[in-house]
């Protein structure tokens, strides 16, 4: 199990809007520098949108542990750009990104950044359209996946097998193979259809998480209570930030 110090992390999301988050003091991944880069190709879709898929030789990459980020058109596009500005500061994660066009307008609406800062978080970044791309074959061995937020369509189309993108093929790729899917799922109120496609997943072995505040831990600002989130997420993954503490009880509290 991987623990992070407060130092080796930005203190709050407000820093998205104010400096480059990918530059920001810590959070370099160890030994992803540009001179590391590899390929980078563009495809250009009929809609005109050039998507650039940017993939890195990272040393030692055979010793590590792939990881999907997905990002779709749910508002909250927060808990998935935080995820990646976490994940750079685990040396040992290879993070493949894909972000839906709803995704995109998300994050320019809710948190004003380009596309080439979202992707220099990233060291794979897959356009959702590439259907023949590595995560779409379970010999392609991954630790699991993350979609936050997860919309309720993104949903739908994993609870029902529908694999019309990389975004779904992938998520159930990773259901076949038995490994790690967690829907950061941001819709209110929820319809019968939404709660059953819920169940589904479930069944199936993904896991249902919203992004539920918390506030047991006292938060002081939006930022703490998306990093509670966001920690208890990666914690999933035996990934531990130090954003909040464990929960100590209230025993003693009450003594």
């Amino acid at each position: 199990m991987t623990h992070l110090t407060p130092g080796d992390i930005p203190e709050t999301t407000a820093q998205f809007r104010e400096r480059d988050p990918i530059n920001a003091e810590g959070t370099q991944k160890a030994g992803a520098t540009q001179e590391s880069m590899s390929t980078s190709n563009t495809a250009q879709h009929r809609d005109g949108e050039v998507q650039q898929v940017v993939q890195q030789s990272l040393p030692d990459s055979h010793n590590l542990r792939r990881l999907i980020v997905a990002i779709t058109g749910a508002s909250g596009a927060v808990y998935g750009v935080r995820i990646l500005q976490y994940l750079r500061s685990f040396s040992e994660i290879e993070v493949h990104l894909l972000i839906s066009p709803a995704g995109w307008l998300n994050i320019q609406h809710e948190l004003q950044m380009d596309r080439a800062s979202i992707e220099a978080m990233a060291d794979v970044v897959h356009a959702v359209k590439d259907i023949g791309a590595t995560i779409a074959s379970g010999s392609f061995a991954t630790e699991g996946m993350i979609i936050a937020p997860c919309s309720m369509k993104t949903l739908a189309t994993i609870a029902h097998g529908i694999a019309d993108n990389l975004i779904s093929r992938a998520a159930d790729v990773i259901l076949k193979e038995r490994r790690r899917l967690v829907l950061m799922v941001r819709e209110t109120p929820l319809h019968l259809v939404h709660l059953r496609n819920m169940t589904v997943v479930t069944e199936m072995g993904g896991i249902i998480f919203p992004p539920v505040p918390a506030f047991y831990h006292h938060p002081q600002s939006i930022a703490e209570l998306v990093d509670h989130s966001v920690r208890h997420t990666l914690d999933l993954f035996s990934l531990v930030p130090a954003l909040t503490p464990s929960w100590p009880g209230l025993r003693s509290q009450l003594r």
